[in-house]
């Protein structure tokens, strides 16, 4: 486990990553950074549970990608 509060690269860099995957279609579509068949829901919410305490990602878009991980099962 990482604190990316100190590492302010790190952070930017998950950002992106948690933003672009936000952006992908949720409508029956497998969004590429969270594959189903590696992770399941509940992971993939535990894992975007903490990217949100670790202060990577805002609460809009903790929310927004909530909505998508749920609405896929």
């Amino acid at each position: 486990m990482m604190d990316v509060r100190s590492r302010p690269e790190l952070r930017r860099q998950i950002q992106d990553v948690v933003r672009r995957a936000a952006a992908q279609p949720a409508a029956g579509a497998a969004s590429p950074a969270f594959p189903p068949s590696e992770r399941s829901a509940a992971q993939r919410l535990e894992e975007l549970e903490a990217l949100r305490t670790a202060g990577a990602i805002t609460d809009d878009e903790y929310a927004a990608k909530r909505r998508q991980i749920i609405s896929e099962i």
